[in-house]
């Protein structure tokens, strides 16, 4: 008998995958479905983005190490990391701001649910913890993203 999966719905993780031009790295995709599969381990779907090479659903197995969490402990993580979840969680803390679910598995429609204003607050305080962080072991990437921030916030032309 298989032992449970490692991942389940809804986790977030990086993910290798080919894109149209070609080998690339997604950061904060979320697992759709985890099961079992005898001969690799488990097997798991990912949300990709449009430009994956057949399909926004990617099957991955874990005997495979082609994809990890997004939740390591903040002192471990590469400032790529730091960077694509300080940006999540500021992009999840905004008004109006949604999770992505499958409620009838892989093989059917995305459907985008609000997140409640707990969740947002939540969202808010990680964000300010990543910044923080950020700020202290590297303070002109985080500029550079801020400004990139305030840019498509405001627009060019302000």
């Amino acid at each position: 008998m298989t032992a449970p999966a490692p991942y389940k719905p809804g986790d977030r993780v990086c993910a290798a995958y080919d894109a149209q031009d070609g080998p690339a790295i997604v950061y904060n995709r979320f697992v759709i479905e985890a099961g079992p599969r005898e001969e690799y381990g488990h097997r798991v779907w990912i949300d990709l983005p449009e430009d994956a090479v057949g399909g926004t659903v990617g099957t991955y197995h874990t005997s495979i190490a082609n994809f990890t969490l997004m939740d390591i402990p903040l002192h471990l993580q590469a400032p790529l990391q730091i960077g694509a979840n300080t940006h999540w969680h500021a992009d999840h803390a905004a008004p109006g701001s949604t999770r992505p679910t499958w409620p009838r598995g892989r093989h059917h429609a995305r459907v985008d649910v609000p997140l409640t204003r707990d969740e947002r607050e939540k969202h808010a305080a990680f964000a300010a913890l990543y910044s923080e962080h950020w700020i202290r072991h590297d303070p002109a990437g985080f500029g550079l993203w801020l400004s990139r921030m305030v840019s498509e916030a405001w627009g060019d032309d302000r």
